[in-house]
C-alpha cells in the first residue's frame, strides 16, 4: 500500500494480531464474512497492550520494549514490516491508549502508579505529558482501558479485585474526583480489562475472570446491575486488553479467541447475537491483541 494513500473511511475497523509477529490488518466498514483487509502491515514489537487509531488513520500501540515502555504510531500506508512514524518512550508502565475525540491527545493509562496522562498529538523521543489525572481522589486503581463519549468525558476501568469504572468530566486533570463511579456486587465486574462507551454514554465493559461483557446504560451509576450481558460462553471471547471498540453507529466489535472480530447492534438487552463476523482464512486473523475503529 503506498505511503500516499488517502486516510481511510470513518468506521474502518484495525485488528491487531499475533502470527509469527505482530500484524495490523483494516478492514473496510461493513466488512462480513471471509474478507481480506484493505491494508495491512507488520510490526516489530514486544507484549503490546494497547492501541488507538485517529481519524487519518495512524495507528498507535503501546509495548514493552529492553528500553522500557513506547508508544509507536504508524502512518495510514505502512506496509510490509514497517518502521514507526513516531516512538514515545516513557517511564509509565502503560497499558491502554485512547484518543481524545477533541482535543486529538493521546491518552494512556500507567497501571502501576495510578496514573492517566495525555501527550499531544504526535509526540515523540521523551515527550512530557501535558496533563495527569492523579491522586487520592480519582478512584484510580489499577487502571486499564479508557474510553470517551459522545460529551468528550473520560471513563477508565480498574482492574483491581472485582474492579470498577470511573467517569471524569470533559477536560479533568489533577487530582479530580469521578462524577461517576461503577461497582459492587451487583455490577457483573469481575476482573475487568476492556472498556469501550458508544456516543450516547452506553458502557461496555469486557470481564477478563468470566469472559463476559457487562452492558451499562448512559448515567450509569454506584451498585448497579447491567442492563445486558453477552456470555463469552456462547460467542467464544477471550476478554484481555483492547479487546473491545464501538463505532460511529454504536455497534460493538468484539475480537474473540477463535481469531474472528464478531459485530453486535448496541447492545440494550440479553440475549444479543452478533450481526457480523469476520473470520475466515482470508482475513489473516490470527491471536487477538486488539482492535481500534477509525472515528
Amino acid at each position: 500500500m503506498p505511503t500516499t494513500a488517502p486516510a481511510p473511511t470513518a468506521g474502518t475497523l484495525y485488528a491487531l494480531s499475533q502470527t509469527s509477529s505482530y500484524t495490523f490488518a483494516a478492514f473496510a466498514p461493513g466488512a462480513n464474512g471471509n474478507v481480506a483487509p484493505t491494508a495491512s502491515f507488520n510490526a516489530s514489537i514486544q507484549s503490546p497492550t494497547g492501541i488507538a487509531v485517529d481519524a487519518t488513520g495512524r495507528a498507535y500501540v503501546v509495548a514493552y520494549s529492553v528500553t522500557g515502555t513506547q508508544i509507536l504510531s504508524y502512518a495510514y500506508g505502512a506496509s510490509g514490516n514497517a518502521v514507526p512514524s513516531t516512538t514515545l518512550t516513557t517511564d509509565i508502565h502503560g497499558w491502554a491508549l485512547g484518543i481524545d475525540p477533541v482535543t486529538d491527545d493521546l491518552v494512556a493509562t500507567d497501571a502501576n502508579n495510578n496514573i492517566v496522562e495525555y501527550f499531544v498529538p504526535g509526540a515523540t523521543g521523551s515527550a512530557s505529558p501535558v496533563k495527569t489525572i492523579s491522586g487520592s481522589n480519582t478512584g484510580l486503581n489499577l487502571p486499564y482501558q479508557v474510553a470517551f463519549d459522545g460529551s468528550d468525558n473520560i471513563y477508565v476501568v480498574n482492574g483491581n479485585g472485582y474492579g470498577s469504572v470511573v467517569e471524569y468530566a470533559a477536560g479533568s486533570s489533577g487530582n479530580a474526583t469521578p462524577i461517576a463511579t461503577i461497582a459492587g456486587n451487583l455490577t457483573g465486574l469481575d476482573g475487568p480489562e476492556a472498556l469501550a462507551v458508544d456516543s450516547t454514554g452506553r458502557i461496555y465493559v469486557g470481564n477478563s475472570a468470566n469472559d463476559t461483557i457487562t452492558v451499562y446504560p448512559p448515567g450509569s451509576n454506584g451498585n448497579v446491575a447491567p442492563s445486558a450481558v453477552i456470555q463469552g460462553g456462547t460467542y467464544d471471547f477471550l476478554i484481555d486488553q483492547a479487546l473491545i471498540a464501538v463505532d460511529g453507529s454504536n455497534d460493538l466489535y468484539v475480537f474473540g479467541r477463535s481469531n474472528e472480530v464478531e459485530v453486535f447492534a448496541p447492545v440494550t438487552g440479553s440475549p444479543q447475537a452478533p450481526i457480523r463476523t469476520i473470520t475466515g482464512s482470508a482475513t489473516g486473523l490470527s491471536y487477538a491483541e486488539g482492535v481500534a475503529i477509525v472515528p
